[in-house]
């Protein structure tokens, strides 16, 4: 799956596909027949935890929203529709792709700009949904936490921002240090 993404949706552009993100469409599609038991005990354990408002006191703020926007002529199974209810916090959502394609995008685009306040306002591209499309699921991930010791913002410099094909975008600020950065996580 991401040999595919890399090598035609994403080629030439940016993208970030997170392995539980992959891990739960597929949990989530095999939710009746195909997943093994320990794919379905594991996923929703992961799912509740990554997916729960992440904002304690003191601590960074993660949430995860999915959405699963499927065509009315499709018949989900029970199992399915409460799966991506229940274990995978998916708002499902009934919609006609056939005649109603334009609107669904710009619905999945308000829906996933809402979920990850204001930072994603245009993932779906005009003629990325059409009439044959059947299954839209969407995954918003939002992350914000503090530094135990601030970048200084004196050091801030401009560098060139490329795609992988070596295509210049613009010059963004990047932060820069000359200290030793180190991450973990406070529980």
């Amino acid at each position: 799956m991401t040999k595919k993404l890399l090598l035609n949706e994403a080629k030439d552009s940016n993208l970030v596909c997170t392995p539980l993100f992959m891990q739960t469409v597929v949990s989530l599609l095999n939710s009746k027949t195909n997943s093994t038991l320990d794919d379905r005990l594991l996923v929703p354990k992961l799912a509740a935890w990554v997916f729960a408002d992440g904002s304690r006191k003191g601590g960074p703020r993660l949430s995860c929203a999915n959405g699963l926007w499927v065509d009315e002529s499709v018949h989900l199974e029970p199992s399915l529709e409460q799966a991506g209810g229940n274990a995978y916090k998916a708002a499902l959502n009934r919609v006609d792709f056939k005649t109603d394609y334009e609107e669904v995008t710009t619905r999945v685009n308000s829906w996933l700009d809402k979920e990850a306040n204001g930072l994603i306002n245009s993932a779906l591209s005009p003629g990325s949904v059409d009439a044959l499309t059947r299954l839209l699921f969407a995954n918003a991930l939002y992350f914000k936490g503090d530094w135990d010791k601030e970048f200084d913002a004196s050091k801030t410099e401009k560098y060139d921002f490329q795609l992988l094909d070596g295509n210049l975008i613009k010059r963004v600020p990047y932060m820069t240090s000359d200290e030793r950065q180190h991450v973990h996580n406070r529980v």
